[in-house]
C-alpha cells in the first residue's frame, strides 16, 4: 500500500485494501481472522482520513465481535476519532463512557478516563494542565 520510493501511502491501492478486506468477510463473518483484518482496514481508513469508513468498520467490528479483544480497541478508537478527529465532544463522551462501562481494566482504560475528563481542552491547555501537575509532583 505504500509508494516504494516516497514512503507515501498509495491511496488507491489502500482503498482497494480496505475493499479487499470487507469483501470475504461480509459473505462469511465467522471466518477466524475477520476481526484482526477488519481492526488493520479501519486503521488504514482512518489513515486516509475517511472518518465514516473507519466508524463504519469500527462498528462492524463492535456488533459482530462483540467478544473479541478487537471490540473493546473499536470502542475505544470511534469515541477517540469523535473526539480528535470530528470535534463532536457529546458523541466522544458518551462513546468514552461506554467503554470504559464495558471494558473498565482494558489497556486504554486510563487513556480513555483522561480523554473524557478533558474532552473540548485544546492542546494548549492540556500542555498547561500537565506542566502544573508536574511542578506540583516536584514540591
Amino acid at each position: 500500500m505504500f509508494n516504494d520510493s516516497t514512503f507515501r501511502l498509495n491511496e488507491p491501492r489502500a482503498n482497494l485494501y480496505i475493499d479487499a478486506v470487507e469483501a470475504p468477510f461480509k459473505a462469511e463473518p465467522a471466518l477466524t481472522k475477520a476481526p484482526e483484518y477488519i481492526h488493520h482496514s479501519s486503521v488504514t481508513a482512518r489513515t486516509l482520513l475517511d472518518i465514516p469508513k473507519a466508524i463504519e468498520l469500527y462498528d462492524w467490528i463492535i456488533a459482530t465481535y462483540p467478544a473479541h479483544p478487537r471490540a473493546a480497541t473499536s470502542l475505544f478508537l470511534k469515541a477517540f476519532t469523535y473526539d480528535n478527529d470530528l470535534k463532536d465532544f457529546d458523541k466522544a463522551g458518551v462513546y468514552y463512557k461506554d467503554y470504559l462501562a464495558k471494558y473498565p481494566n482494558d489497556e486504554f482504560s486510563e487513556s480513555a478516563k483522561f480523554l473524557l475528563d478533558n474532552l473540548g481542552k485544546s492542546e494548549e491547555e492540556l500542555k498547561k494542565m500537565l506542566e502544573e501537575k508536574a511542578k506540583e509532583n516536584v514540591q
